[in-house]
């Protein structure tokens, strides 16, 4: 089933919506990259090879967006061994899309981007076990907060694979940021789940959330998501959001906790010899 656009009382259109949005995810490269720069009113950033963060966010919704900056913004990556890589909102000025097509960017990815507003209302949790308890890492202990990456990473691994070094780095830079808060699920006193929130003016974005494997269809993602909107309530934030692959579970079990389709990002990269890919 093809998710419907969000319907908000709150008169904010797709376009509101991603401008929260896209401001937010070029606040946060800015913030937890090891090299940014502004790029076409949003920002590029650079983590290392391998690394989510070698990318720009939020481009192209300031308007026109002229040659040479997109030229820059391929020289950026090239010069670092690593392709061009951008997510690109549907609002995006024309002048950037045919900027990157002239390049011979080509589609990587889609990425469906959900929001709900933030009522009193939450998903329903009381069917879950009683003994599966949703809380707050400490963002003081750095041990704590590097093991709720690691349970949080683990998720997004095959059974038994190692974590990769370099998205454990970049994830702690993320979450080690004051504005975003951590938790872990636990089951009978066992880590089994982990993820993140980060609040940003009027919105709070869900992220990294991920079952271990071995404990899934027993609740744990839809507890994470009750209590960081619990959470983003109790911020203040108006609206909370949420990325997904189209069609993957994060996107089924946001909509199964009111979450809506606001918008489709495209991921594009220039791939060209000798340029590593990036997530």
């Amino acid at each position: 089933m093809t998710a419907r656009p969000i319907a908000t009382s709150s008169a904010l259109a797709p376009i509101d919506l991603a401008r929260l949005e896209e401001a937010r995810l070029a606040r946060a490269l800015a913030d937890c990259s090891v090299e940014h720069a502004p790029f076409a009113g949003g920002v590029l950033g650079f983590g290392g090879p391998g690394s989510w963060q070698n990318g720009a966010y939020g481009a192209g919704l300031a308007g026109e967006v002229d040659e040479e900056e997109i030229e820059r913004f391929c020289a950026f990556y090239r010069e670092r061994g690593v392709e061009p890589r951008i997510e690109l909102a549907p609002f995006a000025h024309e002048s950037l899309v045919q900027g990157l097509a002239a390049r011979g960017f080509v589609i990587r990815e889609f990425e469906s981007v959900l929001f709900r507003e933030l009522g009193p209302e939450s998903p329903d949790i009381a069917d879950l076990d009683p003994a599966l308890v949703v809380r707050v890492v400490d963002q003081g202990d750095e041990v704590a907060v590097r093991h709720a990456v690691e349970i949080s990473n683990a998720g997004f691994r095959a059974e038994g694979e190692p974590p990769n070094e370099v998205s454990i780095a970049s994830l702690m830079r993320a979450v080690v940021r004051p504005y975003v808060t951590c938790f872990v699920a636990e089951l009978d006193g066992e880590p089994v789940g982990g993820g993140m929130v980060e609040v940003h003016r009027d919105i709070a974005a869900l992220f990294g959330a991920s079952t271990m494997h071995g404990h899934r269809r027993r609740g744990v993602h839809r507890a994470l998501f009750a209590a960081r909107l619990a959470h983003a309530r109790a911020a203040g934030c108006r609206v909370a959001s949420i990325g997904s692959i189209p069609g993957a579970s994060t996107e089924r079990n946001a909509m199964r906790c009111g979450f809506r389709t606001a918008y489709t990002k495209v991921i594009l990269r220039q791939p060209a010899p000798g340029l590593s890919a990036s997530p």
